[in-house]
């Protein structure tokens, strides 16, 4: 393969006995129908791979040719094979003319997403000339309004005259396709889906399947979904070729370290070890083939195939039924979980046959992971209009939408790059951009936290209503605390993102920060009036108790004051310094204080340790306060509990 060359593989598809197995025999040598039945009945039932070298010009490319069955029972091995395909090769047998794997396997083409192709009649030497034309007509007419619409249409026989002559025809016709394809993103997550597992002797466990995103190189660490199983890559190979590392659109054989074959089974998902994880629902855009028997609506039961795996799956319509021929938004309920990501392509089945086209009904593509560890917090009409405009938006936008649906809660580069379907390298360049424009606040936190603009600037906005409704509603409040406030705020907000929007408050002049303290601008209590007689009065009172001051609801009896007035006053005096918060509703004269610690810092320099009726001797308190000031000064790190006595702390 030349440098400049990207990786891509070649699928066929088509109705069953029409020569895909024979098409796939000539161009690379390698029979692809391996397994006995396959060999007795003459029709193939498993993927089959082989290698195939394309001329073009002095250029020789490597790709990939996957040989997918044409019978309609295997069709879940048909979508298997064709999810990583590049560009298909539609074949259709000379004698008989389009047919309903045909048309099937035409429209499960177009659902996954690809592109390019090219045509090519097969048995053409077991036709007259005029029957060909016909055919020709027919297929032309049976892909009209389909990708393949334009592709060019080869003849094949599987003894031709002059083998070279064919072999260059087909070449010429696959180059040509393959210079409409679009270039592979290198930086995507890597995931390969599992649809072989067998053991080598000497070797262990061995797993094949084509990389669709990303690579992988030998050593890393890597891990199977569904279950999370980690492993490692011990041995890497594209067609019995030893490679250094496997990239998108090759075909790879994987020998994974530790593990038996019975750890793995076909439809699960190889990845790098942290990136993707399974969900059991998904948010989609739907797609409804037009001769589809009914619409798909709420509780509509099919049949969800993606990569190499399938299960049952419930749908749930965001608006109207999605009727035949016609597009919607829909989330799907999935019977086992799955591993995909957003930008997928999937297809849904139904469970009686569509005359003439198969059991395929739709198909479409992911927006998002909604189960699981990706739950979304939009609800109702919210969500509708939320998938609605994540349909329409690229790029940043897109980003933009996601971190907002992520709320306060925030996400890191690894977890948006999985919600958004996209390698993690590309999504650290977006939020690098997107922190330049100031569209997102970083969290200090490991790994960083991403908020987005918006959902800082509602956060904020709550903060100060919250201040502010405590200001006007009591006037000896400075402002609120940062844990009143965490705790006033849901879904639970953590303490580092509360943190960080804060200080990019405060910076921004919105609020003002003291201690433990949140502000507004320009705000300061005065003690005046009543308020002001009220503190002397306290002061006076702690200060002549010395180490017994009563307890504020003591106090307000004592002042006649109500006690809730007696608390908020006194919680002013402790932070403006003049009184210290021992425990709730017990304050000290900070002078009594550092006497006290004084004479206890002195008594564990002589004795070492002083147990809590040693504590009560020395200053000749009872319990009720003799407790609280001995878990004080364990607060402020002067002691340490030790056993049932305590010592300096150090």
């Amino acid at each position: 393969m030349t440098a400049s060359a990207r990786p891509f593989i070649i699928g066929t598809a088509g109705h069953v006995d029409h020569g895909k197995t024979t098409l796939v025999r000539f161009l690379t040598g390698v029979n692809t129908d391996r397994l006995r039945e396959e060999q007795a009945r003459g029709i193939t039932i498993e993927l089959g791979f082989a290698p195939f070298t394309l001329r073009q010009g002095d250029e020789e490319i490597s790709a990939g040719l996957v040989d997918v069955p044409g019978h309609e029972r295997f069709v879940r091995h048909m979508v298997s094979g064709a999810g990583g395909m590049d560009l298909v090769m539609m074949v259709v047998a000379a004698d008989e003319g389009v047919m309903p794997q045909t048309r099937e396997h035409l429209a499960i083409c177009r659902f996954l997403g690809v592109k390019a192709g090219v045509i090519v009649l097969t048995k053409v030497d077991l036709v007259e000339e005029d029957w060909l034309e016909l055919v020709e007509e027919d297929v032309r007419e049976g892909l009209a309004g389909s990708f393949l619409e334009d592709a060019a249409m080869v003849h094949f026989t599987a003894h031709p005259s002059d083998p070279d002559s064919q072999r260059r025809v087909l070449e010429e016709a696959v180059a040509v396709a393959r210079g409409g394809l679009e270039s592979t993103d290198s930086d995507s997550l890597f995931r390969l889906p599992v649809d072989r597992v067998f053991s080598m002797r000497g070797h262990g466990t061995v797993i094949t399947g084509t990389v669709v995103g990303g690579e992988v190189a030998l050593g890393e660490e890597v891990e199977l979904q569904p279950g999370g199983r980690v492993t490692r890559v011990r041995n890497l190979q594209s067609f019995g070729a030893s490679q250094e590392r496997v990239t998108a659109g090759m075909r790879a054989a994987i020998n994974l370290a530790g593990l038996e074959t019975s750890d793995v089974s076909r439809g699960m998902v190889l990845v790098r070890r942290g990136t993707v994880r399974p969900t059991d629902t998904i948010d989609a855009v739907v797609d409804v083939l037009p001769h589809a028997p009914k619409m798909l609506d709420n509780g509509s039961a099919v049949i969800f195939h993606s990569g190499a795996t399938h299960t049952n799956a419930t749908l749930r319509v965001f608006e109207a039924p999605i009727l035949p021929g016609e597009r919607g938004i829909a989330r799907l309920h999935l019977q086992d979980p799955v591993v995909v990501l957003p930008g997928d392509r999937f297809i849904l089945r139904g469970y009686a046959d569509v005359p003439g086209h198969g059991k395929t009904v739709g198909g479409g593509e992911i927006l998002l992971l909604s189960g699981g560890p990706y739950r979304l917090r939009y609800k109702g009409a919210r969500l509708r209009d939320f998938l609605a405009a994540l349909a329409r938006a690229e790029g940043p936008e897109r980003l933009g939408l996601v971190l907002c649906a992520a709320g306060h809660g925030g996400l890191a580069t690894g977890d948006l790059a999985a919600r958004l379907g996209q390698g993690i390298e590309r999504t650290a360049r977006m939020l690098s951009a997107a922190e330049e424009a100031r569209k997102v606040l970083i969290v200090e936190e490991s790994p960083p936290l991403y908020l987005e603009s918006e959902v800082v600037a509602a956060l904020a906005a709550r903060i100060v209503s919250m201040v502010r409704q405590e200001i006007e509603s009591n006037p000896l409040a400075d402002g609120l605390s940062r844990e009143v406030i965490r705790s006033g705020i849901r879904p639970a907000i953590r303490p580092r993102v509360l943190q960080t929007v804060l200080e990019s408050m405060e910076a921004s002049g919105v609020v003002t920060l003291a201690r433990d303290m949140v502000s507004l601008p320009g705000h300061e209590v005065r003690l005046e009036g009543v308020y002001a007689a009220m503190a002397e009065r306290i002061e006076a009172l702690v200060r002549e108790s010395g180490l017994a001051p009563p307890w504020v609801d003591q106090l307000a009896e004592q002042l006649g004051a109500v006690s809730s007035e007696a608390r908020a006053v006194m919680a002013l005096l402790a932070r403006r310094g003049r009184l210290v918060r021992v425990a709730d509703g017990l304050y000290y004269e900070p002078d009594a204080l550092k006497a006290l610690q004084a004479d206890l810092v002195a008594h564990l320099g002589a004795n070492g340790e002083i147990s809590t009726q040693q504590f009560k001797q020395m200053t000749g308190l009872s319990r009720r306060h003799a407790i609280p000031l001995a878990e004080y000064f364990d607060a402020v790190k002067v002691t340490v509990r030790k056993g049932e006595g305590r010592v300096l702390r150090r």
